[in-house]
Parts: C-alpha cells; structure tokens; sequence
C-alpha cells in the first residue's frame, strides 16, 4: 500500500526553485487514475436490465440506447458488447456542431473546388466529385462487415442539434445510403451483417420520439450498489494503490451521497468527481481520511478535505453545512 501525499506547493516552498518538478510531476498518481478500456471492460459487471436490453437489440436489429449520468458505463457497455460478441468497433463522438451527414459520409468540396479549379486552368479533364468523398463510420459499418457485424457507437447523441437524431431514421432503418456525388446507393450485403447500433445520452434534453420509438432502452441508474462496483472495478485497475479500508470508502460514499442528495446544490457531483476525489483523499495523509469518516458520522461537509474536487459551484460551496 503506497501512502502519496500530493503537496508539490509544500515542497516548492520548501526547496525554492532548487527542486526537480519534471521528477515531481512524473511520480504523479493522476495519470494511474484513468482506467485502460480493456481491463475496465473485464471488470465490467452489466445489470439485469442491461444484458436484457442488450438481448434484445441484438435479436430485433434495433439501436440501443443507453442513458443515464457521466460516469455511469454507457460507453463502456458499447466497449463490453464489441468484447463479448467479438466484434470490431468504431466509436462516433458527437458534438455540438455535428450534422448526421458526418455519419454517413464527407464531402470535400475545398478540395474539389481547388482541383477543378486547376484543372481548367490546365485544360484538362475535371475531377471526379466521387474521388473527394470519404466514408462515414456508418458506411463503414454497412459496407466493410466481412463474416460477422461491426459495432457502432454513436457517443453523447444530446450534445448534437436537434435534426441530428430524426437525420438518421431512413439509415437506421433501412441501412442504406445514398452517395450523390458518386451516384450510387450503398446496401447491407447481408441481413445478418446489419451493424450493432449502440447510443449513449447523458440525457441532457429530451430526444425526439420518432427516433425513440426505432430504439432499444435502457437507464443506467446510478445507485450505492452501481458506485461501489465502478470503485471496485478502478481500484483494480489503479497502478498506484491508495488507502481503501472498508470503514473510509463507505465514509466516502455516504458523504457522496449525501451531497447528491442536498436539494440546494446546483451541480450535484458525479461518479468520475468522487473516482478522483476518492482517489487523491485516499492516497493522501491519514488525517484526511480520518476526517471523511468524522464528517460522514455527522461533521461539516464544508469541510471536506480537497473539497475543490467535489463541489466545483462557490454557491454551492455556501450551502454547505
């Protein structure tokens, strides 16, 4: 068990600008934090509710779509499924800019514009405007199955606009798309290559119902049973152990709870706030932790050590008791 106390401006302080940070900074256990996705996907535990929802998207051809908070395993389900079927994956992420169209596929009209542009000037033949199109994963999905299907996941689809689910309806129906540019339709060879359509939303709006109703569901809740298997999963994972006894990650979660239970906070914290405030308060100074499990009997949550992690609003810092 290594017990890392993080106070690189103590020892700044103590050393004046005689003191290795390039070192210090290497020796960091944040970076240790982040999970590899493929023992995060062996320590993957799915609910019920999960394999069922999966079960029966893949039997009916439907897009699953996975909701629930930031840190709660959507996208690691994605990763879990490709996993256990043996399938190869792409991973799509959407942002607030993106068009459903950069699903199918681009169109690189600088590019072209440029090459017919010299092309006249040279007096030879145009470009073709099929050369200036490049494919979309969804394609690739469709087009590049060879004996068995590939895995799409769609990422966060609430952060696109609006139009961007209903876009999508005729190609997650039919599974076809149509290429003006090269005038030609791309089909599924095979009805059993149809590709695995996973969708996550952190559900920060609403989705269209048309889109919904061509949709396997399912909401990942997060529940003290849910953390403590994520915890689990991480400390398995965490190169550099830090303090997990019993009596302080039950301390912990309880005052996490607890903060997502205080109706006056704005921003309540989320799973991957408390993996990083677990982590840091655990592998610091026993009194920290000491600390936690006084609070969680009853002390004052302002004064949780490296609150800066958790609660990240100054009026939500006010409302604390």
């Amino acid at each position: 068990m290594v017990n890392y106390v993080f106070d690189l401006v103590q020892h700044a302080e103590q050393n004046g600008g005689n003191n290795d940070l390039g070192g210090i900074l290497k020796a960091r256990p944040f970076q240790l934090f982040y999970a590899d996705v493929k023992e995060e996907v062996a320590n993957y535990i799915a609910s019920e509710g999960l394999r069922d929802a999966v079960n029966v998207s893949m039997a009916t051809g439907r897009p699953l779509l996975l909701t629930g908070e930031p840190g709660t395993g959507k996208t690691t389900a994605a990763t879990w499924m490709s996993g256990i079927f043996g399938l190869n994956a792409a991973r799509f992420q959407v942002k607030s800019n993106s068009r459903a169209q950069d699903l199918l596929y681009t169109f690189d009209a600088v590019a072209y514009f440029r090459e017919s542009q010299m092309a006249a000037a040279n007096r030879t033949p145009a470009p073709s405007k099929g050369e200036f199109v490049q494919k979309g994963p969804l394609w690739q999905a469709i087009e590049d199955a060879a004996d068995k299907p590939q895995l799409l996941l769609i990422d966060e689809i609430d952060k696109a606009p609006r139009d961007f689910p209903n876009d999508l309806l005729h190609e997650l129906d039919r599974m076809e798309i149509f290429c003006a540019e090269q005038g030609k339709t791309v089909t599924l060879k095979d009805r059993a290559l149809r590709p695995v359509i996973v969708i996550t939303s952190n559900s920060e709006r609403r989705l269209p119902e048309p889109f919904l109703r061509r949709c396997i569901y399912h909401n990942i809740v997060l529940d003290q049973k849910m953390l403590e298997r994520i915890v689990d999963g991480r400390l398995k994972q965490t190169k550099a152990y830090f303090e997990a006894e019993a009596t302080f990650r039950t301390a912990a979660t309880k005052c996490f709870f607890a903060l997502r239970d205080n109706d006056n906070l704005q921003k309540k914290p989320s799973v991957d706030e408390f993996w990083q405030w677990l982590a840091f308060v655990g592998s610091s100074n026993a009194a920290a932790r000491a600390k936690v499990i006084e609070i969680a009997g009853g002390g004052r949550f302002s004064e949780l050590p490296s609150l800066s992690a958790l609660v990240k609003l100054s009026e939500d810092r006010a409302q604390l008791p």
